[in-house]
């Protein structure tokens, strides 16, 4: 399986330009788009997912032109908005069987198959309950299990994990992860540490370009050698934050434990000590250095 991103743009009216020439390659595997909010994420997923026609450039599915033929792409799709709703009277059980309907899908088959899927995302136990009883958490899971009714090749989500628990996150990872040996699998968030788990590559947009797209240990080494730790005094931490991107502090006796980037190769600080690089670090290098300098588009 194949999906073939190039030069997509997308122009809302008033002239705001949402997407910027974006262009990438993906097979097998999950593909995770990393971007702070406003990014333009669910732009290019909406337009992947065939519900919005970009302004330029084209998209291709196994080779099969997706903008002039939507439907080669619909019959094999999941997805899951950002935005997903549900019917507040109906149960899981009840909403599950309605969509497998509308997908074409009956018979015994489609019965294992949603109880299956209720047992996936931990509903089993309520799947006689009205929906509208539900946590976000619990909807979100429905969300979940409805993006995989017809067994899609091609899933696509936009921030699945927005109101899951802890346990939920994990149970929910391991899922994809079992899902993408045969699959391509899109999933989009502004949490590092819902795609670095599982991604097999990984896209990072800001201001609607395409910051990089590569392997997570590829984009992991742009920052190796570039992260610090320094212990600063109160005094020091505002005049600090101005010369150095800070990506968190931690409080400690006799002041703050700050943890940031220094690309110039010179001394920050007098306690500086390197430490190892996470992909959080290389995230905010990209989005914040990167995007700045115009320098990756």
């Amino acid at each position: 399986m194949r999906l073939s991103i190039k030069n997509i743009s997308k122009e809302y009216a008033g002239g705001k330009l949402a997407l910027r020439n974006i262009s990438l390659e993906q097979q097998n595997g999950i593909l995770g788009l990393l971007g702070p909010n406003g990014a333009g994420k669910s732009s290019l997923m909406r337009i992947l997912a065939t519900i919005t026609q970009p302004t330029a450039g084209s998209v291709h599915w196994e080779g099969i032109d997706i903008l002039k033929n939507p439907n080669a792409l619909r019959r094999v799709l999941g997805y899951l908005p950002q935005d997903f709703g549900v019917y507040p009277n109906l149960s899981p059980q009840e909403f599950l069987t309605y969509l497998a309907a509308i997908k074409g899908m009956s018979g015994r088959a489609t019965r294992q198959r949603i109880e299956a899927l209720l047992e996936e995302v931990n509903l089993t136990e309520v799947r006689h309950q009205p929906i509208r009883t539900f946590s976000g958490g619990m909807r979100q899971r429905i969300g979940i299990a409805q993006v995989l009714l017809n067994d899609p090749r091609l899933i696509i989500m936009d921030e699945p994990t927005v109101g899951l628990d802890p346990e939920e996150r994990v149970r929910f990872r391991n899922l994809l992860s079992q899902l993408s040996g045969e699959r391509l699998v899109i999933l989009s968030s502004h949490i590092v540490s819902d795609i670095e788990t599982i991604a097999s590559s990984i896209a990072i947009i800001n201001g609607g370009s395409l910051l990089q797209h590569n392997y997570p240990h590829e984009i992991l080494q742009g920052v190796e050698g570039k992260v610090y730790e320094a212990l600063l005094e109160e005094a020091e931490l505002k005049d600090f934050a101005s010369r150095q991107q800070i990506i968190h502090t931690m409080r400690r006796q006799g002041g703050w434990m700050a943890r940031y980037l220094n690309a110039s190769g010179l001394p920050a600080h007098s306690t500086e000590t390197p430490v190892r690089a996470t992909l959080e670090d290389a995230y905010l290098w990209q989005v914040s250095h990167k995007a700045k300098a115009s320098a990756y588009v």
